[in-house]
């Protein structure tokens, strides 16, 4: 979608735009699940959603004294060829656990409450650890072996542009399209060739994976470009959607979504992770 999507605005006389618009392209790593099962034993050091982390460690993450659900392990080695832009670790092991309250559900959004762990490290260091005893049945989700690939993504403001923007008053207001003086400053006519081109690229992807790593979020109720703090300089890490094969639902079909500071993931500085949910 990056390139096709450019060049089609600069063939439909938007080079201006395009060029603009460019930065905004994000490369994604999608992820798509295999067949989950509670008998699925994966290759130590594998990548997976659900089951149960392979660790250099014995000891379980927790919080407040309490074993946190995992979620996910990612073998770096397995990323790197498509990590175009070179943004995580070409090595090692990234890991995503979650507090999850009696529901199901994070017991609670932000920074600190649930925990990312890096650990540089080769697949002998690895154990596959045990599920702790006080885990309910539910708190262990079936393992999923995956598969990566590249997806190139836009911002949600962006791709739905003619449902975020229904008149003209609220696409001059809005605080993306005021960073974007090309954007602004569009006349009717180019607004709907943009509006044209970005339908076209919509109708015209075969597979849209929730599951990715990086890339841009697809938010499903409010805006999450600018973080938690109205800083830009949050992106996307690790997008989790409602995983069927691995008996893993947020919410009502909703996503869970971990941000990074820019300066953090360049410096490989995983502690401070930022998770929030939405659901329909």
């Amino acid at each position: 979608m990056d390139a096709r999507f450019l060049t089609l605005l600069r063939r439909r006389g938007l080079p201006h735009i395009a060029d603009e618009l460019a930065a905004l392209v994000r490369p994604s790593i999608w992820i798509r699940t295999g067949a989950g099962s509670a008998s699925l034993s994966p290759a130590i050091g594998a990548s997976r959603i659900g089951g149960t982390p392979d660790f250099p460690t014995v000891e379980w993450p927790r919080r407040n004294d309490v074993p946190l659900v995992f979620l996910a392990q990612f073998n770096l080695v397995e990323v790197a060829p498509h990590d175009s832009e070179g943004l995580l670790p070409r090595a090692g092991m990234l890991y995503f656990f979650l507090d999850e309250d009696d529901d199901g559900m994070p017991s609670g959004l932000g920074e600190g409450v649930n925990r990312t762990i890096f650990y540089n490290v080769t697949n002998d260091a690895l154990t596959r650890l045990d599920r702790p005893a006080s885990h309910s049945p539910r708190s262990v989700y079936d393992p999923c072996s995956i598969y990566f690939g590249q997806q190139a993504t836009l911002p949600t403001w962006l791709r739905y542009m003619n449902l975020y923007y229904e008149d003209i008053h609220d696409f001059n207001t809005s605080e993306h399209v005021q960073r974007f003086p090309t954007l602004r400053d569009a006349n009717p006519q180019e607004r709907e060739v943009l509006k044209g081109v970005l339908s076209a690229f919509q109708s015209d992807e075969a597979v849209i994976y929730y599951n990715r790593l990086l890339g841009c979020p697809d938010e499903i109720q409010h805006d999450l470009s600018f973080g938690p703090d109205q800083d830009l300089n949050w992106r996307l890490l690790f997008q989790l959607d409602s995983v069927d094969d691995a008996r893993m639902s947020w919410g009502d079909c909703g996503l869970l979504y971990f941000l990074i500071r820019q300066d953090d993931l360049l410096a490989r500085d995983f502690t401070r992770v930022w998770l929030t949910m939405q659901s329909c």
